[in-house]
Formats: structure tokens, sequence, C-alpha cells
């Protein structure tokens, strides 16, 4: 860790859209986040096996397996539960969905006119980065 003892968050991109992913990496290139993707929740189960990410940015709907199974799989393994997670989405989530998830995941953010600062702001906020380093 040469970066000036800054440790580098590690983030995990689980979507299927290839834009989403580009515009997550764009909107965090000028911060120190090593971003891993994947294109689908079983996509992503496989990569957590060598990949531990600080954060989880989830895509709800998707192929294969969508955000809401790949929450109820992630959250079986009780390491897992100390991740935070992202919702991206553009789909407009029912009442019943938002309560689901509420208990799963730190924060719901829609895809439309997301900016750079609200998604860092999210990540820091979800990591408990600030808080963290003061306890050292």
């Amino acid at each position: 860790k040469s970066n000036g003892g800054l440790d580098t968050q590690k983030i995990m991109v689980v979507d299927d859209d290839h834009t989403v992913i580009d515009m997550v990496r764009q909107l965090l290139e000028d911060e120190k986040y090593l971003i891993e993707e994947a294109a689908d929740g079983r996509i992503a189960l496989e990569k957590l096996n060598n990949f531990s990410p600080d954060v989880i940015l989830l895509d709800l709907l998707m192929p294969n397996m969508d955000g809401f199974e790949f929450l109820e799989k992630f959250h079986k393994e009780k390491a897992n539960r100390e991740i935070p997670v992202i919702i991206l989405t553009a789909k407009s989530l029912s009442n019943s969905e938002m309560n689901n998830l509420d208990h799963q995941v730190s924060e719901v953010i829609e895809k439309q006119g997301l900016e750079g600062q609200t998604l860092v702001n999210e990540i820091r906020k979800s990591t408990g980065k600030s808080a963290r380093q003061s306890h050292q």
C-alpha cells in the first residue's frame, strides 16, 4: 500500500449494462478505487470467492440471476453481511420491494441523473471510510 497509507477501496459493480459499468468507472476515476465487474448475480457470487469488495454496486434487473436473487444468496454467507450493498437501478421500486431491500442494502440510487459526487459520497458513507479512519 504505497499510496500514502490510504487503502485502495475495492468495489464490485454488478450490472449487465456495460454503459453503466463504464459510467461508474468514469465517475470514480479520480478516486482510489479498484473496480471489479460482473455481468449478473451468478458471476458476481463466483468472483466473490477471489475478490473481497469493500462495497458492491448492484443492479436489480439482470439476466440469469437478478439483484434480488443475488442478495438472497449473498446474505446467506455470514461474512458477506459486513459488505455494504448500494443498489443502482433504473427500475421504479414498489413499496414492498423498497421495504424488502431496506433491510439488505445501505442505499438505493436511481441511475437516471447519477452524478459522480453522489456516488462517491454514498460509497464513503456505506464503507464508513471517514469514521473508520478516525478510530485508528
